[in-house]
């Protein structure tokens, strides 16, 4: 198994790393630059019919931007993102080709190639793994960075490979990222923050000085323009302002512009992708589509109000935008502040006025200076150094090797030196490839992938445990698949299934673990799905349409007797219970049950 980089090695933007194994491509991220040298990842030598799969950790540009390029270029394999990944990506992708035509240039792929994309993609949640092909498996894990962002875990022939995409760490709306993912080889993990001083303050610290910034700039009568993402910042942001205003501690009215709104929708899709503060916040009422916020319907009417406001827009780096034309109107004006919320690339904009820019010319080439109060106050989604190494540290055996990659200059090498502490550390270099596996591995044997599994949930206390699933609270998809992971001899299993939980199946399969399933039927394409995958790996499948009984049986020791499906629907959305059992006699009864059933029970087709 080989990896390279290409794009994002030494550098924030473009991210694009390629895993090969046995000749076979997987491609992990396919990102933009939106500033400085190499725009887009390179693919100069790469053979697209190797591909097997592309696999997205979330949808800020830098990660998914370039995606559909490979489907202008011949490409017509799988693409897997999360759920809320999946929408908001599509978003950006159709912004990006949108705002290469106004500005007169040609995109590198087109609306047609956005419909292959949508046509290949297989979206997936948080933990939920799939087999890519026969040896590789994917499974998603909370990245706690944006709504949806997901770090890719890889099982391989060669061992378990850890992509992290971007992390976040005290992100307002998300749950922390999870840690201390099992058994990790290698690990690829961002380097934005990598320097020993890239130390973020507490969040309420940052609150309060912004929301000072907003009081003192209503007191010179200015205006406050701040520039965010329209994907994460701008929803914190708008629910910190949000929080403030129904303190009183601002009055100020507050506009919102820009592709941020669109993606304020998708957010409200999405509420069982954030933490229970939020769930609960957007089930009583959107907090994103309160009337104290303001759509701009006439952008030179808002620049020219003559009281104070506070304008919330796109784009965060200041690379382009409604934010341009608000700022050449105000800048000029130092009653007025700029407050940058988040992290700015070399050579944009946005990083220029950071590092200094007190002048510059506007589309007519006047001369404009820039007087008006500039702050930065770092609302980043990305983890800051101390939480980049504590996360590596958090692994109970640390990875072999770890990477680095999605950093610039210093950061990587100091972010290295303190994690070559803990275990070998490479800074990623562009299209170099790197060896992995060859320790445990001769050249000429491909070895046998290793399974391993996680403690989901603790032993159960007494015979019985009543079990629950509701869109925040996930133990019977947590007891479902560690009964699953621990069978040894047998497993019996009857309702509805679909291709969310076959892979762990599979796995009991390839350890020698006899499989028997009733399906209640095979006309839904999950469900067909999951009788075909199943039945291919050498499980034992039968169809009985009177089977309504949905429970789960394992070597006689343990039981889930529930009104729950081992579906998607069940696992993230439904509100389900039942009964987990260690008690003998009942799981002889159910046995006893199943095998009736089993006998009444018919050889399911499918029309290949």
């Amino acid at each position: 198994m080989k990896v390279r980089w290409l794009g994002s090695a030494g550098e924030v933007g473009r991210s694009c790393v390629e895993i090969n194994i046995d000749g076979r491509l997987f491609i992990l991220d396919c990102g933009i630059k939106l500033s400085g040298e190499g725009t887009y990842p390179d693919f100069s030598d790469v053979d697209i019919s190797a591909i097997e799969a592309v696999i997205i950790s979330h949808a800020h540009l830098d990660h998914s931007g370039y995606a559909p390029y490979l489907y202008h270029i011949g490409y017509n394999g799988p693409i897997y993102f999360t759920k809320p990944t999946f929408e908001l990506a599509l978003l950006l992708q159709k912004d990006y080709i949108k705002v290469q035509g106004l500005e007169g240039e040609t995109p590198p792929f087109f609306q047609e190639d956005i419909r292959k994309e949508i046509n290949r993609a297989t979206t997936l949640n948080y933990e939920e793994k799939v087999y890519i092909n026969d040896d590789v498996a994917l499974t998603f894990y909370n990245a706690g960075h944006i709504l949806g962002s997901a770090k890719i875990c890889l099982d391989t022939p060669y061992g378990r490979l850890l992509y992290t995409g971007d992390i976040g760490s005290d992100v307002k709306t998300l749950d922390p990222i999870k840690k201390n993912i099992p058994g990790v080889d290698y690990l690829i993990i961002e380097s934005t923050y990598g320097m020993k001083k890239d130390v973020h303050r507490p969040m309420e610290e940052r609150e309060r000085e912004l929301i000072k910034v907003i009081q003192e700039t209503k007191k010179k009568n200015g205006n406050v323009l701040i520039p965010v993402f329209a994907i994460d910042r701008a929803q914190n942001i708008m629910i910190l302002l949000k929080e403030a205003r129904d303190r009183g501690e601002i009055t100020q009215p507050i506009f919102i512009e820009g592709m941020l709104i669109k993606a304020n929708d998708i957010y409200d899709n999405y509420p069982d992708w954030m933490n229970k503060k939020m769930f609960n916040m957007f089930k009583k009422d959107n907090p994103l589509a309160s009337p104290i916020f303001r759509e701009v319907w006439n952008r030179k009417k808002i620049i020219q109000m003559n009281e104070p406001i506070i304008v919330v827009t796109t784009s965060g780096m200041m690379s382009g935008g409604p934010v341009m034309d608000y700022f050449k109107s105000w800048a000029s004006d130092e009653r007025n502040s700029l407050v940058l919320v988040g992290y700015q690339v070399e050579d944009t904009f946005g990083r220029q006025i950071l590092d200094g820019l007190r002048e510059f010319k506007d589309e007519d080439g006047n001369l404009k200076k820039i007087k008006a109060r500039v702050e930065w106050i770092e609302f980043s989604a990305h983890a800051d150094h101390p939480s980049i190494v504590e996360y590596v540290s958090a692994f109970s055996v640390p990875p072999k090797k770890v990477f680095l990659d999605h950093g610039e200059g210093e950061k990587l090498t100091e972010l290295c030196e303190e994690i070559s502490k803990i275990t070998e550390c490479i800074i990623a270099e562009p299209k170099v490839s790197y060896q992995l596996g060859e320790e445990e591995v001769a050249k000429e044997s491909k070895p046998a992938q290793k399974l391993l599994y996680e403690e989901r949930v603790p032993p159960i206390q007494c015979p019985f445990e009543f079990i629950v699933t509701t869109p925040q609270d996930k133990l019977f998809k947590n007891r479902a698949i560690s009964l699953i992971e621990n069978s040894k001899e047998i497993l019996l299993i009857s309702g509805y299934l679909d291709d969310s939980i076959v892979s762990f199946i599979i796995d009991s399969v390839k350890k020698g673990v006899k499989v028997k399933a009733i399906f209640r039927h095979i006309t839904r394409p999950g469900n067909k799905k999951a009788f075909k995958i199943l039945r291919n790996n050498g499980a034992e499948v039968r169809v009985n349409r009177e089977c309504h009984a949905r429970f789960i049986i394992s070597d006689e020791r343990e039981a889930i007797i529930s009104s729950g499906d081992l579906t998607r629907d069940s696992f993230y959305d439904h509100f389900e219970a039942g009964i987990f059992t260690t008690d003998k006699e009942t799981i002889k009864k159910a046995t006893a049950f199943f095998y009736q059933m089993w006998d009444q029970s018919i050889e399911g087709f499918i029309k290949e």
